[in-house]
């Protein structure tokens, strides 16, 4: 992540960092897909395989963080076509990565009404106690991306906040540089 905020990643022009990363997006991308189709082809999904699909889900909007950070810091000056084209590229990778996780948890779903045994709807169960333990299970998924939110924003804040202090330092030795010359 901190090489994010270095100069262009050892040298390299902004939007060739970018691309690295449209490259890395559309890889995690593809894995996060082709696990959940395999999940739902297979009709059958253990915790495991679940929290697989989560971890490249997550990678994704990582990834999708980071060049929004990167974005922030290589291009903020920038405007035109090439501002316009990445903005909208990161919109569209916000709706592939919110579908995904629809798609998750609605195999979540399923596999946790399985495990309790509850079939298709909670109410065909008659079961108050199996009621309850499916709305305390929704009610900690809930809470858990909620948290899992939270997480991800203080990493970003960390981040910008990384760049910021980088760009203060250079600045300060530049007005240095003019005071002594």
């Amino acid at each position: 992540r901190t090489a994010l905020l270095k100069e262009g990643s050892a040298g390299a022009a902004p939007e060739g960092v970018l691309q690295e990363y449209a490259s890395e997006f559309l890889r995690l991308r593809a894995a996060a897909s082709g696990r959940l189709q395999a999940i739902q082809d297979s009709g059958q999904a253990g915790r495991e395989e679940l929290k697989i699909a989560e971890k490249a889900i997550d990678e994704m909007e990582s990834n999708r963080r980071q060049v929004q950070v990167q974005l922030r810091l290589e291009l903020s000056s920038t405007t035109g076509t090439a501002r316009q084209e990445w903005d909208q590229r990161i919109q569209e990778w916000s709706r592939e990565v919110k579908s995904l996780r629809e798609q998750l948890h609605g195999l979540t779903e399923s596999q946790n009404r399985s495990t309790l045994q509850l079939g298709g709807s909670a109410g065909s169960a008659g079961s108050s106690e199996r009621r309850s333990a499916m709305q305390s299970t929704e009610l900690l998924d809930r809470s858990s991306a909620k948290l899992k939110e939270a997480v991800a924003v203080a990493f970003e804040t960390e981040e910008v906040s990384h760049g910021v202090l980088g760009d203060l330092a250079q600045q300060r030795e530049t007005i240095l540089n003019v005071r002594n010359n």
